[in-house]
């Protein structure tokens, strides 16, 4: 098993990592997408005691936070090699991410050609990834993932078969659905629950 499914999740220090990826990362749980939720009381010592809800296989505790270093994830056999490849895949899309948001920053320009560079510094366009992942719109009602407009209205389209016109409209929408509860808004969404 790799080190990027414990909560030691560090990039190589010959890759001079910025001190945001020395820390475990923060993987908030897609709300807006189907997931189970697990009740019951179970003793602190349970194995499973800090799971409340699951998605796509992956254990996330109450506050919708995926659970990095879970017993279920160490153990050898098939469907705990099959729970490792999907958390180290949800862990590199989240770490891709962060970095394009690090990287969006004023793009640098080729001398030679005046074409922007992506964070890699060459041409090529990388949504092959971000093409997998679906936009997390409880993510972005909280602030924590930057998506463009265009993006969310269509996200929206597709899951709720309704078009929304503004941001003003999809906050409430979003809010009454159940993605995002209304005291965890981001403050640039706040004046839109009025």
């Amino acid at each position: 098993m790799s080190d990027t499914t414990t909560n030691e999740t560090q990039a190589p220090p010959s890759q001079g990592a910025p001190a945001a990826y020395m820390q475990p990362p923060k993987i908030r749980m897609d709300r807006a997408r189907s997931f189970a939720t697990i009740h019951g009381d179970r003793p602190p010592d349970d194995r499973h005691a800090r799971i409340h809800f699951q998605q796509d296989g992956l254990f996330f505790d109450a506050g919708g936070i995926l659970i990095l270093d879970h017993p279920d994830y160490r153990e050898d056999t098939r469907e705990a090699a099959e729970l490792r490849r999907r958390l180290e895949k949800k862990i590199r899309q989240h770490m891709a991410k962060a970095s394009k948001q690090v990287a969006a920053a004023p793009a640098a320009v080729d001398q030679e050609d005046g074409h922007a560079l992506d964070a890699a510094g060459d041409d090529e366009d990388d949504d092959e990834e971000e093409a997998q992942e679906p936009i997390n719109l409880s993510s972005w009602v909280r602030g924590e993932q930057a998506v463009e407009w265009q993006e969310i209205t269509q996200e929206i389209a597709r899951r709720y078969k309704k078009r929304i016109a503004s941001i003003s409209d999809a906050i409430p929408f979003l809010v009454k659905e159940g993605v995002c509860p209304p005291n965890e808004v981001a403050k640039k969404f706040k004046k839109f629950l009025d």
